[in-house]
């Protein structure tokens, strides 16, 4: 099950989890970047079964995260898939475990419907868009 990057981040530790004291990242200065960042990529996971893609999260697209969070670089789910020798047509579903904009944001912006090779009933001009139930 490969992972598919769609974005590299680099976070600010006090604006992604502000619930952590600054002596936190003071005593593990391995969790951080060079320049006192969090690294971090989001994307989503492909499934392979059965002659069957399923794709897991789509990943941050072109969206810009805010300022108190950090930067990011995305958009780059489709030209991974290529990379991984997966057509991205040749995905026939795309789900989505929560609505979270750093899973989502790739299949708001037409993504996902890039991705899907097939049109059921219901689905937008791809394939198959799953959301899972939440808890």
């Amino acid at each position: 099950m490969p992972n598919v990057v769609d974005a590299a981040m680099e976070l600010d530790p006090a604006g992604l989890l502000p619930a952590l004291p600054a002596s936190y990242w003071r005593d593990h200065p391995e969790a951080l970047t060079g320049s006192g960042l969090i690294a971090a990529s989001t994307g989503g996971v492909l499934v392979e079964r059965g002659g069957r893609r399923l794709l897991i999260g789509v990943g941050l697209g072109s969206n810009i995260l805010p300022a108190s969070l950090g930067t990011s670089r995305g958009g780059a789910l489709l030209s991974t898939l290529r990379a991984l020798r997966v057509p991205p047509a040749s995905v026939d579903t795309v789900a989505f475990t929560h609505l979270h904009t750093d899973h989502t944001a790739s299949g708001s912006s037409g993504t996902a419907t890039k991705c899907c090779a097939r049109r059921p009933r219901g689905a937008g001009a791809g394939g198959t868009v799953a959301v899972a139930p939440t808890a």
